[in-house]
Formats: structure tokens, sequence, C-alpha cells
């Protein structure tokens, strides 16, 4: 009959073994990561907005110059959520309606010692595929609605950090759907003027749109200038 290995022997062996895993995996000389650095709201999230929109967002977020990507591949979000929508395309065999993913995360400032942040800090826009390209009569009945070049545009009467834009887009595969887009956060500022600062939130929501829209490579072009806002025409919806 085989004998049966004494316990402190196979005590033995599995402190071994784990010595060895732990030896493997981590080493007390291997450099940490580098923290992610801040970076121009002009550079933020590959370029989302440009050099007029940039502006906007300094004024929206209490004049702040510089922003901490989320991750350190915002550049490239969009890009990675625009290939996602286009499997999950209206006309595809796996359509989705349901989900809004992220194009763009950032912080607006790190949370430290030396740079307390307070409240809520991250700011995140959220695009996905809707339904239809307008809103419809029941959605507005509570909203402020815009029409902006080709973006449909909502925005809460009673809350101007909500605001919405819906835009048609045909991909290159030759399906048509509706995209929609918003954004979440904290968005603390001295821009007393009411109409101001719902025109800046529109700006900066529609430049996210134009870069989404350019990542999708929608064939109809759909005109999403942020400086059409100014020249749109606002209708209350009673």
């Amino acid at each position: 009959m085989t004998p049966k290995p004494h316990r402190h022997q196979a005590t033995v062996a599995v402190l071994a073994l784990a010595a060895l895993i732990t030896a493997c995996t981590a080493s007390p000389n291997e450099p940490k990561p580098a923290p992610i650095k801040p970076v121009a709201a002009d550079e933020i999230c590959g370029g989302m907005f440009g050099s007029s929109t940039m502006r906007d967002l300094q004024q929206l977020l209490v004049g702040r110059k510089e922003f901490y990507p989320r991750t350190r591949s915002e550049g490239t979000r969009v890009e990675r959520v625009a290939e996602q929508m286009r499997k999950e395309a209206p006309g595809s065999s796996k359509p989705n309606y349901t989900r809004a993913s992220s194009v763009c995360s950032f912080l607006l400032c790190k949370e430290d010692v030396r740079t307390p942040c307070g409240g809520q800090r991250e700011i995140d826009f959220y695009f996905g595929w809707t339904r239809h390209p307008y809103f419809t009569k029941e959605e507005k009945s509570e909203t402020l609605n815009f029409t902006v070049g080709d973006a449909e545009m909502t925005r809460a009467v009673d809350d101007l950090r909500r605001s919405t834009a819906r835009f048609a887009c045909r991909l290159p595969s030759g399906h048509d759907g509706a995209v929609q887009g918003y954004f979440e956060g904290y968005w603390g500022n001295d821009l007393d003027d009411v109409t101001k600062q719902s025109n800046t939130r529109l700006r900066v929501l529609l430049s996210a749109a134009s870069k989404v829209s350019k990542s999708l490579g929608c064939t109809n072009s759909p005109k999403l200038s942020p400086s059409g806002v100014e020249e749109s025409r606002q209708n209350e919806t009673t």
C-alpha cells in the first residue's frame, strides 16, 4: 500500500508554490504606473472640443483650464464606442436602443491633499441609438426645444444641466439610425445669464455630437456646428 504524504510535506509544497507565484506577479523593484496628467480643454478626449468650444467648456466648469482624463485611453474612447454602435445599429442583426455609452469622461481635478475637490467632480458625455431623430410631443411637453442645424435638442426647464441632442445618421453600411446624446456631472459656474448658460451647454453638447458623427462615419454629414446655437429657433412647448 502506498504511504500517504505527511501533512507537513503538503503544507511546505503549498507555501513554496505560493511564494513562486508571488515572485512572478509582483516585484518590489517594478516601477509604478505614472500618474495621469491633466490636459488642456481643447485636448481632452482626443480633441473633442475645439478652440471655440474649449472656452465654453472652461466657462461651464468654473474657469478651469485643465482636466484629468478618466483613463489613459480617453483619446480613443469615442472610436471604440462608435465601433460598438455600428455593430448594434438599427437594421443590424442585434440592434440596441437601450445602451448609452460614455464617449468622453474626465475629472475636474485630482483628489488629493493639495487639491481637494469636494462634491461631484466627474463629467461624462453619453451617446447611443434611439428610435427617432426627433422628440415626440409627449417628450417635449415639459422641455425647451431647439433645432440647431440637423440636430433636435431639448433642455429641462428647471435644470440647465439636463440637455439632450438627437440627429439622424446613415452609416456606410446603408443602415439609417437616430443618435441621442447627453451629459452628466457637476457643472458649477458663475454664468448668471440663463440664456447664455443654456447656449453654452448646447454648444458643448453639439461639439461632442459632431465628434460622434464623424467617428460613426455618418454619410449624410449632419450639420452639428456649435456656432449654430445662437441662430437656432427656440420653441417653448406648453
